[in-house]
């Protein structure tokens, strides 16, 4: 039997630098007929097999001591649809890279998240989002998708082609085979105008529950600085105007980012620091008066959409029903205040301090069994705590308390974070989480693409206290107990 060339002795890391494994082999098949081979061997020798974009996800989600294939050489655009406006790409082409494939033939995707470091088959298993009323996860722009199954049958699967595959597969976490091929529906390229707002977090509320915030433009999203009570509205509209920013801003926002890494690292040993230090960012980045705007800014539309995540973090992101937003909100405002009482959370909120922003994004319903937009409109809140120079921080009991709050809320967590829920917990929350694991059953009844994640969180009854233990098994630092 041929295989292809493995490497031995591989250090696998994700982005954040949280996680890290050690699969016994390695591999980065360039062809679907290698994808078939590395299956046939992994058959025969009994092995599990756990597949991997870029590793942005900042959980074990990716994590193996098995075998680990990689896509990234399945990169190739394969083909166009000029009047159906379709484009079908390899998995494991990043998502930065199609933006450019797209823009050199006129075209974009439509909504995309913060981040387009993600393949694409990547982006799909997790349900990663953007921020609009208009428009559902980066799923719901999959037109087909095309997979190979621990058996080594090949599947092509759409809304009109095995239908029930293709819903468990827009969300699939690597669960139900190696995604080889991905057909997306484009729009016209096109730009953005952005202009950001700072509002005070009661302001932001009010428009909110007025109904005046999310649809105020085609994108729309809000980081909260809790510390400052401050929120930046960010909006985007299409634009006729031609991209520009000034190089002069470039070189202030480089010195920016050097500074302010140096201040967050020092708060390590002064944490009380954070909230003046977050007061000065807040002011030297957006103003401070409320009302006031930023210069408008006009970009690309992937260029606009995306940000710049600074550093290396923790993070944490649910999502709940846009209509429990607002009180979110203002029990995490309470708990970060140290009222523990009035957020009617659990967690003693004393020297506690958190990083800053918190973003909070929405999106509308979608129909993708495990997505965590599916049936409802949603408002994603992402909490972060960076890791300056990489060096740990506390963020625990800050965790523990904005999950317990999101839960109690009917919140569902992003897959590529880390979360203790089991499948109980689960099935409470994604109706359709069965009839997932149905599919999954039978494309992989040996579990050959179930690993520690999928096991711990999908497949087996656990309780918080056992996954909490079990997500240890990767940890690439001791982290502190606070």
């Amino acid at each position: 039997m041929s295989i292809p060339s493995s490497r031995e002795n591989f250090r696998f890391e994700n982005w954040a630098k949280t996680f890290e494994c050690y699969p016994a082999s390695y591999f980065s098949p360039a062809s679907e007929k290698e994808v078939l081979e590395i299956l046939a061997a992994a058959r025969s020798k009994g092995k599990k097999i756990r597949v991997v974009g870029r590793g942005h996800s900042p959980s074990d989600l990716h994590c193996t001591a098995e075998w680990m294939v990689s896509i990234e050489r399945l990169n190739k655009v394969l083909s166009v649809n000029q009047s159906r406006k379709e484009v079908t790409v390899q998995a494991g082409i990043y998502l930065h890279d199609l933006h450019k494939e797209l823009d050199e033939r006129l075209w974009a995707m439509p909504n995309i998240g913060s981040i387009s470091e993600q393949s694409i088959a990547g982006a799909i298993a997790t349900c990663s989002h953007g921020s609009s009323m208009r428009y559902g996860a980066i799923s719901e722009q999959v037109v087909e998708l095309v997979l190979i199954t621990a058996n080594g049958e090949t599947i092509s699967c759409s809304q009109h082609q095995n239908s029930t595959i293709f819903k468990a597969a827009l969300v699939h976490l690597g669960a139900l085979g190696v995604i080889v091929r991905v057909t997306l529906r484009v729009v016209d390229k096109f730009n953005l105008r952005q202009i950001n707002t700072i509002a005070t977090i009661n302001e932001m509320l009010e428009i909110w529950e007025a109904g005046e915030l999310w649809t105020s433009a085609e994108y729309v999203r809000c980081w909260w600085f809790p510390y400052s009570e401050r929120v930046c509205i960010s909006r985007l509209n299409q634009t006729k105007q031609q991209p520009f920013r000034s190089s002069r801003w470039l070189s202030l926002e480089n010195i920016a980012f050097q500074t302010f890494q140096s201040l967050l690292y020092a708060t390590r040993f002064i944490p009380s620091l954070i909230p003046a230090l977050e007061k000065i960012s807040f002011r030297a980045s957006y103003g401070w008066k409320s009302g006031s705007s930023t210069t408008p800014l006009t970009e690309k539309s992937y260029q606009a959409m995306n940000m710049n995540c600074l550093y290396l973090q923790y993070v944490d992101e649910w999502s709940i029903p846009i209509s429990n937003g607002p009180e979110a909100i203002r029990r995490l405002n309470s708990w970060i205040k140290g009222d523990a009482k009035t957020a009617g959370l659990p967690f003693d909120p004393k020297n506690v301090y958190v990083h800053a922003p918190i973003e909070i994004r929405v999106g509308k319903p979608d129909d993708a069994y495990l997505s965590t937009s599916g049936g409802v409109e949603v408002c994603w809140i992402g909490v972060i705590m960076y890791k300056p120079y990489n060096a740990s921080i506390p963020y625990r009991t800050y965790f523990k308390a904005f999950e317990a709050l999101m839960r109690s809320l009917g919140g569902r967590p992003h897959w590529a974070k880390e979360h203790c829920l089991g499948k109980k917990d689960l099935q409470k929350i994604y109706p359709k989480l069965d009839t997932w694991l149905e599919v999954r059953n039978r494309l992989d009844p040996d579990e050959m693409f179930a690993n520690e994640y999928i096991r711990r969180h999908l497949l087996e009854e656990n309780d918080e206290t056992e996954i909490r233990e079990r997500q240890r098994k990767f940890k690439r630092l001791r982290l502190s107990k606070i």
